[in-house]
């Protein structure tokens, strides 16, 4: 089947059938925002997890970026669009991309609101069940005294693409970042949590991203008895403890087996979380049923 997007207001054209004008501003500096969001098959249509958290956010972006730009296109709109989506195309088990860009307007680095474009798409994205990963420390550094660390901005992702190619590169799986004081910041695309005597340590809010999947954790952890603490973490320390393991939209809950050659004991915790977080992505755990939007066929 023929994926159909979402743009500008209106179910339109397939993937392939959409064109972004070559003088787009968003294909030469970047401007553009978007947000990952994770739908479930479930009884024969999806449920969406988290789907107002990931709008607040792609706002957020938006608002940091460049623009505000509710009055164009409403929280509402934009939900019912990620929903259309799904029923259109049948993509139960998916990959949601809102996407806000900016379009033919070049030369020239002065942004128009005139000129805000939105397409929201769906792709076939099961989730990885990966038992544990290797990842190194990349080369450059996040941290917010030179790049602006809280938003999904499109032209930001160049940073990750290139440190987990070269991590692939040195036979890695992926690669993590450190502050500019040393301290460990977030995945390439993930946040991070390691655990020592069974509790949870993450990397506060200051360098990172604020992830859905790891506000996801810190929320739910309590239930399985574990502790959390949001504190740096120097990259000195890393011997010092028992796990770790990413969180994001994309991967969702998946164990590191290796940092740097450094091995760990377990991959216990991450493994527990990892499939609680999934009972809960599939409506199994009625405390978090306000986390799902439905989707019928």
């Amino acid at each position: 089947m023929k994926k159909l997007v979402w743009l500008d207001g209106q179910i339109t054209k397939t993937y392939n059938e959409i064109s972004v004008p070559l003088l787009s501003q968003g294909l030469h500096y970047g401007f553009a925002a978007f947000e990952g969001i994770r739908a479930r098959k479930y009884l024969g249509g999806s449920l969406i997890f988290r789907l107002a958290d990931h709008l607040k956010r792609l706002y957020h972006s938006t608002d940091k970026l460049f623009y505000q730009i509710e009055d164009k296109f409403t929280p509402q709109e934009i939900q019912q669009a990620c929903q259309d989506v799904l029923a259109y195309n049948q993509v139960w088990e998916s990959y949601i991309r809102p996407i806000v860009y900016f379009g033919d307007a070049f030369p020239g680095l002065t942004l128009s609101k005139d000129n805000i474009h939105l397409a929201v798409l769906a792709v076939d994205f099961p989730l990885n069940f990966s038992d544990g990963i290797r990842i190194c420390v990349a080369e450059l550094r996040k941290d917010r005294r030179n790049i602006i660390v809280d938003v999904k901005g499109s032209g930001q992702y160049q940073i990750f693409t290139y440190e987990r190619a070269k991590a692939r590169k040195k036979g890695f799986d992926d690669a993590f970042f450190l502050d500019n004081d040393g301290n460990i910041a977030e995945g390439v695309g993930s946040n991070i949590f390691l655990v020592k005597e069974q509790i949870l340590y993450t990397p506060p809010l200051e360098n990172i991203l604020p992830g859905i999947t790891r506000d996801t954790v810190l929320k739910i952890a309590a239930d399985l008895g574990y502790k959390v603490k949001e504190e740096h973490i120097p990259y000195s320390s890393i011997p010092d403890f028992d796990e770790a393991f990413f969180t994001g939209t994309a991967i969702g809950i998946i164990p590191i087996q290796e940092i740097d050659n450094w091995k760990f004991s377990s991959i216990n915790m991450g493994k527990n979380l990892q499939k609680y977080y999934l009972d809960i992505t599939l409506g199994k755990v009625p405390k978090y049923q306000n986390w799902l939007t439905p989707v019928n066929p």
